[in-house]
């Protein structure tokens, strides 16, 4: 019989991962693309849409804090 359970995560530890980039986006978010993190690697969908507004920032060469979050989020229509 196929297990029906669900992956296991850490909503917590997704949590921290994303602060830990709000508070140093571009030193975290080098580490996360050097260690092949990707934002399906987040199991809560809110966290994928966050990181990968984080990953658009820092590609376009923008520091990450929250408000340009929201701002890559919305331009992208990833908000509800």
């Amino acid at each position: 019989m196929p297990d029906a359970r669900a992956p296991a995560y850490s909503e917590e530890a997704e949590k921290a991962l994303l602060g830990a980039v709000l508070f140093d986006g571009e030193t975290v978010m080098q580490l996360c693309l050097e260690e092949g993190i990707e934002y399906e690697a987040f199991y809560v969908p809110a966290n994928q849409l966050v990181f990968r507004a984080c990953h658009c920032l820092i590609k376009m060469g923008r520091g990450i804090d929250a408000p340009l979050v929201i701002g890559v989020r919305k331009q992208k229509d990833l908000l509800d």
